[in-house]
């Protein structure tokens, strides 16, 4: 999906609350951006969007009522990218499973998002020491820790 049709949905579908764009190849931070009229948006789904990046993450800082992410296989997602989700507190399911680059550093980031009740960190590089960053996230009811040989 092109950054032109991602416009056309932020454009012309103003009350629009769920999205799944999950594996559009094409998606990149710059058509996120062409969302920001959905402000009514409670659930985005961009898991194998592999050219969605931290800055895209920054732009769905911007949707408040979000209570759903999910970027499974999101492979430009960098070290430190969770930093832009702190704003989300409403947000109650979060995964991002595949998500290759992120590691115990980016738990820290979990921490303010207190809602959650589903995480999921599958296939990452988070390892024991990152665990007790989501002491905070006490409805947290599912986790997926799955594949992760540095989890004892």
């Amino acid at each position: 999906m092109h950054t032109q049709a991602l416009a056309l949905l932020g454009q012309e579908l103003p009350g629009l609350h769920h999205l799944r764009l999950g594996m559009c190849m094409q998606v990149r931070d710059e058509g996120l951006l062409q969302l920001k009229p959905l402000t009514r948006l409670a659930s985005l789904d961009v898991s194998g969007c592999e050219n969605v990046t931290g800055n895209g993450l920054a732009v769905v800082a911007n949707f408040p009522g979000l209570t759903s992410l999910m970027c499974n296989q999101c492979n430009g997602l960098e070290q430190g990218s969770l930093v832009h989700l702190n704003g989300l507190h409403g947000l109650q399911n979060l995964q991002l499973g595949w998500c290759i680059a992120l590691t115990d550093a980016d738990m820290q980031h979990l921490t303010h998002l207190t809602r959650l009740t589903c995480l999921m960190l599958s296939y990452t590089k988070v390892t024991d020491e990152g665990l007790p960053c989501l002491k905070p996230l006490a409805r947290l009811c599912r986790l997926g820790l799955q594949v992760m040989p540095s989890i004892s």
